[in-house]
């Protein structure tokens, strides 16, 4: 009897130590390993006590990935081809903020293009000839590469996740000129390197490669019933993020 109460303070011990019985996302991720689960708090309200520490006694602000931060997305096409066939060598601007969908883990949402009424810009022009008609965004580990995610099991403070994956879609854009070219409405793809940094909150490396996918369909089976929609993937420019 005495050694079996032992055991079980000792699991117990082994429980609290590894955040199970003290933090209930900590057990859910548990229960369910390897799937998108809904979670009890967001990934930026799980920061968010880090942020205060580096803000107590500073007025700067660190960049999050949700309303409270705007950040500017330089868009730089050129390797994409018009309508007419023609190579675009242009550079968009495009204001936007993140926002994290709750309860989901890995971490992710959707982005809002911020109006030119509400921003304070010289470059109002190229904010101008962009317009983001949908975008989405999730916090990943190299989808190449997986690893076992051993931060659920308790073993990091953190979770770990090195890159964001990021999509929107863009609504067709009048080229100037006079032959009336234009760049399709199209969805643009990017995996941008993530990071939080002490005093400066979540940094997301730049340049980043900026992608267009052309899908097909391919056969699944021999007779050709079943299909399967496959890409593939072409750079078309690169990606800038700053905060402001």
């Amino acid at each position: 009897m005495r050694t079996a109460i032992i055991a079980s303070i000792i699991l117990l011990q082994a429980f609290y130590s590894f955040g199970f019985l003290t933090n209930p996302v900590g057990l859910s991720q548990a229960k369910n390993f390897g799937i998108n689960q809904p979670t009890l708090v967001t990934f930026q309200s799980r920061v968010q006590a880090t942020n205060d520490v580096v803000t107590a006694n500073s007025e700067a602000s660190v960049a999050t990935l949700d309303e409270k931060t705007r950040w500017k997305m330089r868009v730089v096409l050129n390797d994409m081809r018009t309508a007419q066939g023609k190579k675009v060598d242009e550079t968009f601007i495009a204001n936007i903020r993140f926002s994290e969908t709750e309860g989901y883990e890995p971490p992710q949402g959707t982005c809002a293009q911020i109006e030119k009424g509400n921003i304070d810009t010289s470059e109002s022009s190229d904010i101008e000839r962009l317009k983001i008609t949908n975008g989405r965004w999730k916090l990943s580990e190299d989808p190449d590469d997986r690893k076992d995610g051993l931060w659920i099991w308790g073993l990091f403070k953190e979770p770990l996740y090195p890159f964001l994956l990021f999509q929107f879609d863009i609504d067709m854009v009048d080229l100037p000129g006079e032959e009336g070219d234009f760049i399709k409405a199209t969805s643009l793809f990017a995996m941008i390197n993530h990071k939080r940094k002490d005093g400066e909150g979540v940094v997301l490396n730049s340049p980043t490669v900026l992608t267009t996918r052309v899908y097909k369909d391919m056969k699944a089976d021999l007779l050709g019933v079943a299909k399967v929609e496959v890409y593939d993937e072409f750079q078309v420019g690169q990606l800038y993020f700053t905060p402001v």
